[in-house]
C-alpha cells in the first residue's frame, strides 16, 4: 500500500512541475504522513543499478532518487553524475568519500569493472545500508569502509543529522548526538595499498579542506581528477574559506571548474545528457551565494575536457 502512495506523490509532483511550494510540501509533510518512517523500497537509479532508499533520512538526495527516479536517470546530480561517469574511463582506483547510501559508488563500480571503489562512509547504520546496496548489485569491485578520511589519522566525532554526516571533533562545528569513527589520512590508507587513486569524488559537508590536507602525496598524481563540494554554510562553520581550498588546488596545477547542474531544484522533464562547466575563478567563489555546488578539479585542457563531450562555458583570457 505504502508503494502505492508513493507513486501517487510521485505522479502529483511531476504534474505540478516547477511549483516550489507543492514539491515541499510533497517531499516532506505528505511523505512523512503516507510513509511513515519504516518505509523501503528499492528503485533502479540509471543503467539498471539498483539502490534501496529509506523513508526515514529525509535528506534532498533521497527524497529525489525515491521520488524522481521514474522520470528522470540519476536523479540526484544528474548533470554532475554524467560527468562522473565520462571521467570513469580507465581510472583503476576511485574513491567516494561521504559514500552515503552508495550512490555514487554504485555507479562507479558498475560502470568501470575494472576499477577498484573505496566508499567511506562513517555513520555505522548509513555504513550497513551501502553495504546492502553494493550486495544488490553484486560489486565484488566496490570496498566500505567505515571510516572518516581526514586530515590525521585517529578517532573522530561524526554527527549525523537527517542522512547527512559531517565530522564535529577537529573543527568548529558543535552538534548533538554523536558517533565515534575512525579517522584516516588518504595517504596513509593508500600507502597500504598498490596504486593511487585517480578519480576522487568529496562530500563530506565542509571537511574537504581537511581531507585534502591528509592527502598531499596523493593531489602530486598528474592523472588524479576530483570532483568536490562546496558548501558555504558548512564550511564555515569548520573554519574554511572557500578560497583556500581553491588555492590550495590550483597550486597543485589544477584548474577548477563550476559544475552546473539542478542543485536546488531538479527539472523533471529536461535533457540532463550533456554535462556543462562554468568558470570557478576568484569572483565566482568569492561571491558565491548558493546552498552547494560542485566542482571539478582537473589538469586536463578545454580541448580535452570538450572532447570528452563536455561544454565549457568559459571566459576568454
Amino acid at each position: 500500500m505504502k508503494k502505492i502512495f508513493r507513486k501517487i506523490l510521485s505522479r502529483i509532483l511531476y504534474i505540478s512541475g516547477d511549483a516550489v511550494k507543492v514539491r515541499n510540501i510533497v517531499l516532506w509533510p505528505m511523505s512523512k504522513r503516507l510513509l511513515g518512517y519504516s518505509y523501503e523500497e528499492i528503485i533502479d537509479i540509471g543503467d539498471n543499478i539498483k539502490m534501496t532508499v529509506y523513508s526515514d533520512i529525509m535528506d534532498r538526495a533521497t527524497k529525489d532518487l525515491m521520488y524522481f527516479s521514474g522520470f528522470v536517470n540519476y536523479a540526484w546530480e544528474p548533470f554532475t553524475v554524467r560527468l562522473f561517469i565520462k571521467l570513469l574511463g580507465n581510472k583503476k582506483n576511485i574513491v567516494i568519500a561521504g559514500g552515503h547510501l552508495g550512490y555514487y559508488a554504485l555507479i562507479g563500480a558498475k560502470l568501470n569493472k575494472d576499477a577498484k571503489v573505496f566508499a567511506f562512509e562513517p555513520v555505522p547504520a548509513m555504513h550497513k545500508r551501502m553495504i546492502k546496496n553494493k550486495q544488490l548489485n553484486d560489486l565484488s569491485n566496490m570496498l566500505c569502509e567505515r571510516k572518516a578520511v581526514s586530515n590525521a589519522n585517529g578517532p573522530l566525532e561524526i554527527a549525523d543529522e537527517d542522512g547527512q554526516s559531517f565530522v564535529v571533533s577537529g573543527g568548529k562545528n558543535k552538534s548533538p548526538g554523536v558517533t565515534m569513527a575512525d579517522g584516516v589520512k588518504l595517504d596513509t590508507f593508500f600507502g597500504n595499498h598498490k596504486g593511487q587513486p585517480d578519480l576522487i569524488l568529496l562530500d563530506v559537508e565542509g571537511y574537504e579542506n581537511f581531507v585534502f590536507d591528509g592527502a598531499d602525496k596523493i593531489l602530486e598524481n598528474n592523472n588524479l581528477e576530483i570532483i568536490f563540494e562546496i558548501n558555504p554554510k558548512m564550511y564555515k562553520k569548520a573554519g574554511v574559506k572557500i578560497s583556500t581550498v581553491a588555492e590550495k588546488l590550483e597550486n597543485k596545477g589544477y584548474r577548477l571548474f563550476f559544475i552546473e547542474d539542478d542543485y536546488d531544484f531538479l527539472d523533471l522533464k529536461k535533457d540532463y545528457s550533456v554535462p556543462v562547466l562554468k568558470d570557478f575563478n576568484q569572483n565566482v567563489y568569492e561571491n558565491f551565494n548558493g546552498s552547494f555546488a560542485n566542482v571539478l578539479a582537473t589538469r586536463r585542457t578545454n580541448q580535452e575536457i570538450e572532447e570528452m563531450g563536455v561544454v565549457l562555458k568559459i571566459s576568454l583570457k
